[in-house]
């Protein structure tokens, strides 16, 4: 990713953690938000490899799926930290139950998606 790695890293690090959040919310257990992200691996593996390259030369080397592999396994981690902090913060406040998804909830998770957004503009702007 370049010399903007950081700024990238967080927020994939900040999305991760809305998902788990909102996996929380949508009342599935961690392992269940995990295995939606291992869907999406497979997914994006499938999408990569549906038309391979004629030439070998341009085939996504090793070096490249284990890089996406890395990116997808702080993908769970941040994922599965976001699920615990909604469960916590469940217990601190409230009743140990996560809230449902209300619109209120729904308008903050927006609001969160609309922030990281602009972050990722703000850094292809500057990569341009």
């Amino acid at each position: 990713m370049g010399p903007l790695r950081e700024q990238y890293e967080t927020l994939w690090s900040e999305a991760a953690e809305l998902f788990g959040s909102l996996a929380c919310k949508r009342g599935l257990a961690a392992g269940e938000a995990v295995e939606e992200v291992q869907y999406l691996r497979e997914g994006i593996l499938r999408l990569l490899y549906q038309a391979p390259p004629i030439v070998p030369a341009g085939a996504m080397g090793l070096r490249e799926v284990l890089r996406l592999n890395r990116a997808v396994d702080q993908l769970v981690t941040h994922a599965s930290v976001g699920h615990t902090d909604a469960l916590f913060f469940a217990l601190f406040q409230s009743s140990g139950v996560p809230e449902r998804l209300s619109d209120e909830v729904r308008y903050e998770i927006r609001a969160q998606l609309d922030g990281i957004r602009a972050g990722l503009e703000e850094i292809l702007e500057v990569a341009r």
